[in-house]
């Protein structure tokens, strides 16, 4: 696994890899996963995906445990053709925000891929969005917030 030098890089990549590398067991599920400090740099744990998908009547839950070498998590929300849940699904759900603000006594940055592709950086309660075209410049579209694709490779406004 290739060591990144920057925390950021490292998000990006693994955001970039769980979606381009995900199966027919990943479609509609949560996923999550952490990076961490390695001597040298940064590198990332795969995601975890949850038990539930966004069709379920239960909420789907992703259970991970941050270590004293993680630096920052990931998640991905993925899309579920609903518009209503999917715009929900643009930011970080309040359990998401409550991790990084009460429960983290770090209060470690967290990092969300959303439905519309959108990269979203969640930290001491502000939210940062980071051009996806980090993440997506080899030829994915942009998309609105239903997830339509928008215009062609574009990094958004900040």
């Amino acid at each position: 696994m290739a060591v990144f030098e920057t925390v950021e890089a490292a998000v990006m990549d693994a955001l970039a890899h769980a979606h381009h590398h995900a199966d027919l067991r990943d479609r509609g599920r949560f996923r999550v996963g952490t990076v961490y400090r390695i001597a040298g740099g940064f590198r990332y744990t795969p995601a975890v995906r949850s038990r539930q998908t966004v069709w379920a009547t239960a909420a789907p839950v992703v259970r991970y445990a941050l270590r004293t070498a993680d630096v920052a998590s990931y998640v991905i929300h993925p899309r579920s053709g609903r518009s209503e849940v999917d715009r929900l699904n643009e930011r970080p759900s309040s359990a998401e925000r409550r991790i990084v603000d009460d429960l983290d006594p770090r209060g470690r940055p967290l990092y969300l891929l959303t439905p519309s592709r959108r990269v979203v950086r969640y930290v001491g309660g502000q939210e940062a969005r980071i051009p996806a075209i980090a993440v997506f410049g080899h030829g994915l579209p942009d998309c609105d917030e239903s997830g339509s694709a928008i215009g062609s490779v574009a990094s958004p406004a900040p």
